[in-house]
């Protein structure tokens, strides 16, 4: 979970606790022939997916986490061979097996990856010298943990089942022998695997029956130990293909697939039939079917008892292959809980369906913006969320806050608004500010970097204002499918203000100041940043940043943001104008205040960083963070150090230090690292002045040690 609190801000103050994310599409562009063919949940909450993206496949990976963003992912080598991958296994010891076989051989190919989607071993070795092909596999993982894969031969009534070790990728057995019926004339496919409770699997699929010419579905149940335990063939009205399998939690099974009606294939009928644990058939349903060519592609069963079913199909019209997609939500006994067409694409095609853990499903396969498969398709995820609501958005999504569309929700996204409030466009049908995409239609205007307006809109209510600031706070920290690299900054220096005294404990504040050598920014509009404070004695729960005569702008002028967490003691803080007008300036941006306790003995720092500033054009400008180290004073220190001034702070060839009274003693310039640097007397004098020309540019500390005064204060010397 994570713990966001909300320091201060225009108009809202909220503080909120948020620790799920929303529906999101991952997508990899492909060739039409490309497809994710499976998918798995990981440890850490994401998804691994594998599949191929050409019709010269290899075995292809990738790793998405639970936002929707691509960790890694891995093309898997294998030399004069192409690969389908058709399963992705979660090993116990966190990596991934991928199974499936070559596109000319018909041979089987298995490798494994790290967690990382490193490469720990392929099966070549062995299974490229395999000359008999094993079509239509699938592959599952043992109780004991080794690897499961079972095929058929062309035009044969029986399956071919191998154990390879999970450990290395070697051949443990070869088994060629269990049939389905002596009256099968051939198995037509092995669609779908599923592990069941006891350490063994069952599969489904399509067999052709004689003397009637007939196909059926069937589900063969496998032990642990590859011992067929029981099959069973199942009838529909008309020819029926299963495609996919799904064990329940009653150890009985649930498959999907299609009721063929028609001799010249173009009138099919999807089907969902559940069995007891024995393989005894409890109940069939049929769906009616809106498009032509309907198949019941996968099932999945919930917690709950409910099904969800992902249908596909289409009206093929060539040269278009529009397909769509339709998920069904059932009762445990198969009724129609709730039906919806799902076609944010042309071409939709999902064949895979998987439960999560956290109550939202998972699909799999490819989509493409063209109709005709040519162009624009991609190897594609889908996560619901726990409502088993689909993204009803895939391409140029707005996700309330982050107004910039650069994929993440953050304090660039306050500087996002400021450069078009007060633009007004479309309203959103969907105002909602919850973390998905969002359909939403261009508004038409674009910043120079060429994104659209509409971005800036968070709540969908056609103008930028105030409000749209909520979504940032709802969702900051969040991310999205799409990345953007910050450039690092170097000149103008953003501070917390070094001349601040440390004394006994209580409530304090800090400047934080926005420094150009003196001299004002020529032209600034927004700015956001970090402060980070290391220290164990201040109080999380108090550390606020206010902006209150900052000098970029009066209340009226300005929005700002800050947002706290206290876990870390870091503040994510962030200003910026509202009128499109750049202001001239330098010094006090902020205040930064926390509470520290009496037991405060340890020197500490405040550390400003990730920072980025703006023009009204969303240029940026070149500022660095700095590391500010504040002394903890003694008692001593407390009675005489406020006494002290220095000036100028920075300064860049004399530094003065004004004295209480007429003072004897001496100084010492010291390095932030400890080293003395040099060292001096002084006599008679309230006004010291120290050569410090010589002084490479950066933070030192100067020591007072007189009369009356026992003294530390901090300077900065610049060009």
């Amino acid at each position: 979970m994570k713990n966001l609190y909300l320091i201060t801000m225009t108009v809202i103050s909220i503080t909120i606790s948020f620790n799920s994310y929303s529906q999101w599409v991952s997508l990899t562009e492909c060739e039409f022939y490309g497809q994710a063919s499976d998918i798995a949940e990981t440890a850490d909450g994401g998804i691994v997916a594998c599949g191929w993206l050409s019709s010269e496949p290899s075995f292809y990976v990738t790793k998405i986490n639970a936002s929707g963003v691509n960790e890694w992912e891995t093309i898997i080598d294998h030399p004069d061979f192409h690969d389908y991958a058709y399963n992705i296994l979660s090993d116990d010891d966190g990596g991934f097996i991928i199974a499936g076989q070559d596109t000319y051989f018909a041979t089987p190919f298995f490798a494994k990856l790290d967690a990382s989607g490193d490469l720990l071993w392929t099966s070549a070795a062995w299974s490229d010298t395999i000359s008999s092909p094993i079509f239509s596999n699938k592959s599952v993982l043992l109780g004991d943990g080794n690897i499961a894969f079972i095929g058929t031969h062309f035009l044969s009534n029986y399956f071919t089942i191998l154990k390879v070790s999970s450990d290395d990728g070697s051949l443990l057995e070869y088994i060629s022998s269990d049939t389905l019926s002596p009256d099968l004339i051939f198995i037509s496919s092995i669609a779908d695997i599923t592990p069941t409770t006891d350490g063994g699997f069952s599969i489904t699929g399509a067999a052709l029956t004689s003397p009637a010419f007939t196909t059926v579905s069937y589900i063969v149940k496998y032990a642990e130990d590859l011992s067929m335990d029981w099959s069973n063939m199942y009838s529909t009205t008309d020819d029926a293909n299963a495609e996919g399998i799904c064990a329940t939690a009653d150890n009985g099974f649930l498959i999907s697939g299609y009721n063929q009606s028609s001799d010249f294939f173009t009138e099919q009928e999807t089907f969902v039939l559940r069995t007891n644990a024995s393989g005894e058939m409890e109940w069939l349903q049929y769906y009616e079917a809106i498009y032509t060519f309907a198949t019941g592609y996968d099932v999945a069963e919930m917690t709950d008892g409910s099904i969800y079913l992902i249908e596909g199909g289409g009206d093929y019209i060539f040269p278009d292959l529009t397909r769509e997609a339709q998920l069904f939500h059932l009762t445990e006994t198969g009724d129609v809980i709730s039906s919806s067409l799902y076609a944010p694409a042309e071409v939709m095609y999902l064949n895979r369906i998987k439960a999560d853990s956290d109550g939202s499903i998972m699909l799999s396969g490819m989509i493409s913006t063209d109709p005709t498969g040519a162009t624009n398709n991609y190897f594609t995820v889908i996560k619901s969320n726990v409502a088993g609501n689909l993204p009803d958005c895939i391409f140029n999504c707005v996700w309330p806050g982050d107004a910039d569309n650069n994929g993440n929700a953050d304090m660039d996204d306050l500087l996002a608004i400021g450069l078009v409030y007060g633009t007004e466009g479309s309203t959103r049908d969907d105002a909602s500010i919850e973390w998905y995409g969002h359909a939403s239609d261009a508004w038409g205007d674009s910043t120079l970097t060429g994104t659209d307006y509409k971005y800036a809109d968070c709540n969908g209510d056609g103008i930028i204002s105030e409000d749209d600031t909520a979504a940032i706070v709802l969702n900051f920290g969040f991310e999205h499918a799409l990345f953007s690299m910050k450039t690092s900054v170097t000149d103008i220096v953003l501070r917390a203000s070094p001349d601040i005294d440390i004394i006994g404990g209580g409530m304090i504040s800090i400047p934080i100041m926005l420094e150009n050598v003196g001299s004002d920014i020529d032209a600034i509009y927004g700015l956001r940043f970090d402060v980070t404070i290391t220290s164990y004695y201040i109080d999380p729960l108090t550390v606020s940043i206010t902006f209150n005569e900052s000098v970029l702008g009066t209340d009226d002028e300005l929005m700002s943001l800050a947002i706290a967490e206290s876990a870390n003691i870091l503040v994510h803080a962030g200003l910026v104008r509202k009128d499109q007008t750049n202001i001239s300036t330098h010094g006090k941006v902020a205040d930064l205040h926390f509470y520290y306790d009496e037991a405060l003995t340890d020197d500490f720092q405040i550390q400003i960083d990730n920072v980025r500033a703006i023009t009204a054009t969303n240029e940026e400008l070149e500022i660095s963070g700095a590391t500010t180290d504040y002394p903890v004073l003694n008692g001593i220190d407390a009675i005489t150090n406020n006494g002290v001034q220095l000036f100028p702070n920075p300064a860049n060839t004399v530094l003065q230090i004004q004295m209480p009274t007429t003072q004897n003693g001496n100084y010492s310039v010291w390095s932030l690292t400890g080293s003395l640097i040099f060292e001096a007397q002084f006599t008679t004098t309230d006004l010291i002045s120290i050569d410090i020309a010589d002084l490479p540019e950066g933070n030192y500390v100067v020591r007072i040690n007189s009369d009356t005064v026992i003294a530390q204060k901090y300077f900065t010397r610049i060009k």
